[in-house]
This record gives C-alpha cells, sequence and structure tokens, in this order.
C-alpha cells in the first residue's frame, strides 16, 4: 500500500476552507439583502456612514460698476450613525429595522467683490428617519434561474428637513420597493437590484421619485474575507413645491462601490465600503463602516 500525506503550503500560500470561504461570503451577501436571515435567527449591524460632496453653482459679484459672472461653492460633510436590525421569520421571510442619526456640517463659500469670498458655516443635526422593512425570498436559484428577494421598505418622516438653516435631506415618507438577484458561480456571486421609491408631499414640498440599479459582484477572497464591486445609480424626477415642478431638480447619481468583509468571530462580520462619485450629482466620495453581528 502506498502512503499519502498533505501538501504542505509553500511560501506566502494557504489553505482554503471552502466552507469557511461561503460563510464570509454568505454573511457579506446577507448584509448587502441578497439573501435573507434563516427562520429565528437575528442580526444587528452598528454602522457609520461619511459623505463629502463640493457643489458650484452660477452667480453674478459687482464690485464699483464692474459685474463678473462667479460661483458660490457648498460643502458638505455628512455623518450617518445608527443601527439597523434584522430577524428572520418563517417560509424564507425577514423583517428589517433602521434606527439612523445624522449630522452635517456645510460651508457656504459667496463671492463678495470680484475676488474675495464670505464664508458660512453651519452645523444641523436630527434623528434620522426610521425604516421599517419586510423582505421574501420569491424565487430559489437553479440552473439558470438566480436567487429572487423582494422586499417593501417604509421610510418614516421622523427626521428633520431642515436643522440650523442647513438641508438635511430627510424628513419625507417614503414607499421603497424593490427586487434582488442573486447568482453564484463559486468563487463569485452576482448581484442585481432594481428599486423604485416615491415620496409624499410635507410643507408644500414633493420631492421626486427615484429608479435605482445596483449591479454588483462579490468574491470569497479567502477563508474569512470577500471582495466586492457594485455600480450604484438612482435618477430623480423632478421636485415639486406646492404642486409645480422645480425645472433642473431632476437629478442622475452614479456612484463606483469598493468593499470588503472579514469575519472577526463567529458570530461578527466586520464589512468597510468605499464609494466614489461618478456623476456631478453623486457624492465625491464616501465611506461605510458596519459590524454585522448575529445570534
Amino acid at each position: 500500500a502506498r502512503a499519502t500525506t498533505a501538501a504542505t503550503p509553500g511560501p506566502g500560500a494557504f489553505d482554503v476552507d471552502a466552507l469557511a470561504a461561503e460563510r464570509a461570503l454568505e454573511r457579506t451577501l446577507t448584509a448587502e439583502g441578497a439573501l435573507l436571515l434563516p427562520a429565528k435567527s437575528f442580526e444587528i449591524e452598528p454602522y457609520f456612514t461619511y459623505k463629502r460632496s463640493v457643489s458650484d453653482s452660477p452667480t453674478l459679484a459687482q464690485e464699483g460698476n464692474a459685474i463678473l459672472a462667479r460661483s458660490f461653492e457648498v460643502r458638505r460633510n455628512e455623518f450617518d450613525i445608527g443601527l439597523r436590525a434584522r430577524f428572520g421569520l418563517p417560509y424564507d421571510a425577514q423583517i428589517e429595522l433602521d434606527l439612523p442619526y445624522r449630522s452635517v456640517d456645510q460651508s457656504v463659500l459667496i463671492p463678495t467683490g470680484l475676488s474675495a469670498f464670505d464664508e458660512q458655516s453651519r452645523t444641523g443635526s436630527s434623528l434620522g428617519d426610521v425604516k421599517v422593512g419586510v423582505a421574501k425570498t420569491l424565487l430559489r436559484e437553479s440552473d439558470w434561474r438566480p436567487d429572487l428577494v423582494g422586499r417593501l421598505t417604509w421610510d418614516t418622516d421622523t427626521g428633520d428637513t431642515i436643522d440650523n438653516d442647513v438641508a438635511l435631506g430627510i424628513g419625507f415618507n417614503e414607499a421603497r420597493v424593490s427586487l434582488t438577484a442573486l447568482k453564484r458561480q463559486d468563487p463569485i456571486a452576482f448581484t442585481a437590484s432594481l428599486a423604485y421609491s416615491t415620496a409624499f408631499e410635507k410643507n408644500g414640498v414633493e420631492p421626486g421619485d427615484e429608479v435605482s440599479l445596483l449591479l454588483g459582484a462579490s468574491l470569497a477572497a479567502s477563508p474569512g474575507t470577500s471582495l466586492s464591486v457594485a455600480l450604484a445609480q438612482t435618477f430623480s424626477s423632478e421636485t415639486r413645491i406646492d404642486g409645480q415642478k422645480v425645472t433642473g431638480s431632476d437629478q442622475v447619481s452614479s456612484s463606483l462601490l469598493i468593499g470588503a468583509s472579514s469575519i472577526l468571530g463567529r458570530q461578527t462580520l466586520f464589512s468597510l465600503t468605499g464609494a466614489v462619485g461618478l456623476t456631478d450629482d453623486a457624492p465625491d466620495y464616501g465611506v461605510n463602516l458596519s459590524l454585522p453581528i448575529r445570534f
């Protein structure tokens, strides 16, 4: 009989535990909403998000008899901290809750004369819009058919629209419906999500409806780590004030998302995602940190 010995990995190599890698990928896909929790499973996810944006708008400046076309600049730093919770239900369903808090540092550089600026800085903050949702697996992956998850979310108006003269970008009741497809080709998982959301009028203001599309791929890169890349794009229609459309208020926001997730323990996943804006209407860049903990 011939004896067999296990091969020893060479320098810089390691043995990949396929099951461990699958767990890392599965936890990442659950955090992204492409997979749902098993029945009676519970997950909480503390998170922190930062976004930076700088925008310019044209204006006229005058000094004596001279008039010059200039622009004023708005610089915003948005901070969101919060806690998400997910609970697995029977029949491949899940309930979801998001409890956020938002703070915005804003500086406006207003032209004075032909070359100088006057800077006005303010900070606004508020409890964010609490979100409640339910998700259901509609199809299971088989042959060419992907997993398909449907999701319905109610975004409440618990947040303040404006604080200290700073627009916070929240404070409206919104309904959102989405479909997320997942297709595996181990060790890669492809995801696609299509969502539609509508906001309801408040104090005469009605934000435009939004259609969002996300295309992404996640890779089980090591036993406890997954990497992901995605393109996220949102089309927003015009805002209405007192029933009248605000010309030029429609937007197209597109961002490239690059992330990494790693299992810290049997219950805890650490996730880091960076975002780079690809269109003028998107934030210039951003970062998201989260820590999903499963019980």
